[in-house]
């Protein structure tokens, strides 16, 4: 009996296995296999490896699946899932749903059929692109999750109305979502540029009349923070809708150094749906003339005093040749100073010639000779 329970145990496995690696699928009939292949989704329709775009006037998409196994009939579960699904109405871009679709089956005698729903709502203008997903699951299997871009709308679009300027009113940075010559990196040599004394610029982003609104994210700043760690502040700094009523973004530089460095900054404010504003410009942190003029100013401090100390001591030997005095005495601490240069000096006499010297008489008895040798004196 046990035999038989493990015997049927084994084949219901083995089952299970061919089941999970005979399904195959395709977004047409005759491309079956070139999405999923023996159960395991191609790479192009992984979930980190998405290829496959869907344009804007693709409103659905299908999914054949063929099974090489005779008793599989169908998925148990499907689940699908868009990028804007979590957004509020007025944010998204697309309408998205999964159906099976029994006209196929029947026409390529399938083994299942499904066709998405994949509707881009109307923006007016700009452009997007999402991720889709769709899920298929089966008892005892490994899920298959096929994954694609779809396109809504036009990408790239720059923001007609879109203003950012110095005033609540003016554009000298962006106009229509365009930047001007000063802002945009294509145009380096015109670039503006903030001046060291200027340690906080203000901006302000509104819409002009009758163009509408526009969604944005949070602006945020790219640079060299090991010289210039910026904060940004204000009603512009966090996401929301833009409109007719300008909004404020105050940037506080914070430069770190003060040598006069010169130093790039790009202001990235990205529109969802639009072309992104990236604005560049620099910031001079520090004065150059400002540290030159320091070293000046030193440099006659030093000339000063030196001159003083030179003029003090003209006017002090002066004064001591009058009164009579000469040598070291004309100068100050001369006796003091004449001291520390006084030394010792030992004469010795020239190579070759004997010193003239008395010496003792060897016939004196009174003269007592020491002679030291290694066993004593004798």
């Amino acid at each position: 009996m046990s035999k038989r329970l493990f015997l049927l145990l084994s084949i219901s496995v083995f089952s299970f296995g061919q089941i999970c690696s005979s399904i195959d699928i395709g977004i047409h009939f005759d491309s079956i296999g070139k999405v999923v292949s023996n159960g395991k989704t191609k790479a192009e329709w992984t979930y980190l490896t998405p290829t496959y775009n869907s344009q804007a006037n693709e409103q659905s998409l299908k999914f054949y699946v063929m099974s090489s196994y005779p008793q599989w009939k169908d998925f148990e579960k499907v689940e699908f899932h868009h990028q804007d699904e979590n957004k509020t109405d007025d944010l998204k871009w697309l309408h998205m749903n999964v159906a099976k679709d029994e006209e196929e089956i029947r026409k390529f005698n399938l083994s299942a059929a499904y066709e998405v729903t994949q509707e881009c709502l109307n923006r007016g203008s700009g452009g997007t692109k999402l991720h889709l997903n769709v899920t298929f699951y089966m008892a005892d299997c490994p899920p298959i999750s096929i994954n694609w871009m779809k396109i809504c709308g036009e990408q790239g679009q720059t923001r007609d109305g879109l203003s950012i300027g110095f005033s609540t009113k003016s554009s000298e940075i962006a106009e229509n979502g365009k930047l001007k010559p000063a802002f945009d990196q294509k145009t380096k040599d015109d670039a503006y540029l903030v001046p060291f004394e200027e340690e906080t610029t203000i901006i302000y982003l509104h819409m002009q009349e009758d163009t509408g609104k526009v969604y944005y994210n949070s602006p945020f700043i790219i640079t060299d923070e090991k010289v210039i760690y910026p904060v940004l502040n204000g009603s512009a700094e966090r996401p929301g809708w833009l409109d007719q009523n300008p909004k404020e973004l105050e940037i506080s530089y914070n430069c770190l150094v003060d040598n006069g460095k010169v130093v790039e900054i790009f202001l990235v404010i990205e529109l969802p749906y639009f072309q992104n504003i990236q604005a560049h410009f620099y910031k001079q942190c520090g004065s150059k003339k400002l540290s030159s003029s320091f070293s000046l100013f030193w440099a006659f401090i030093y000339l000063l005093t030196g001159g003083s100390i030179a003029a003090y001591l003209i006017a002090y030997v002066y004064s001591q040749h009058r009164n009579g005095e000469k040598g070291w005495d004309l100068v100050p601490f001369g006796q003091h100073i004449k001291g520390l240069f006084r030394t010792t000096v030992h004469l010795k006499p020239k190579s070759g010639q004997p010193q003239d010297m008395d010496l003792p008489d060897l016939n004196d008895d009174s003269l007592e000779i020491n002679v030291q040798s290694q066993y004593g004196t004798v």
